[in-house]
């Protein structure tokens, strides 16, 4: 079952890439490129450039984000571990506790600069 699936599900997507590429019809127009449909010409530049800060918040985000997936399982199983997996445990929590207080002491969340 799993060869079927590894072999019939790419060979099925290349199959439909194939497909659309043969029947899609390509049309570039200027108006496809506008940023607004209501029949007025842009005041300004509809693409505005974000600061820096935006994007290491939003990986940062990520980053403790992806840790609260690994907190679960210690959790669902602290009753089971035995203490070595407790000690594991902790350094992983310490370590995340020392990157957030370096990311507060580098002021990466500081928007009032």
């Amino acid at each position: 079952m799993l060869v079927f699936f590894l072999l019939f599900v790419p060979l099925f997507v290349l199959i439909l890439l194939g497909v659309n590429m043969l029947v899609a019809t390509n049309n570039p127009d200027s108006a496809k490129m506008a940023p607004y449909e209501c029949g007025m010409p842009p005041a300004s530049d509809a693409r505005h450039k974000f600061q820096i800060s935006f994007f290491l918040v939003a990986i940062l985000f990520l980053v403790f984000d992806l840790e609260i997936l690994f907190l679960y399982p210690l959790v669902v199983s602290l009753y089971y571990i035995s203490s070595f997996g407790f000690w594991i445990a902790m350094v992983f929590i310490l370590l995340l506790t020392v990157g957030f207080i370096a990311e507060l002491a580098s002021g990466a969340l500081d928007y009032a600069k």
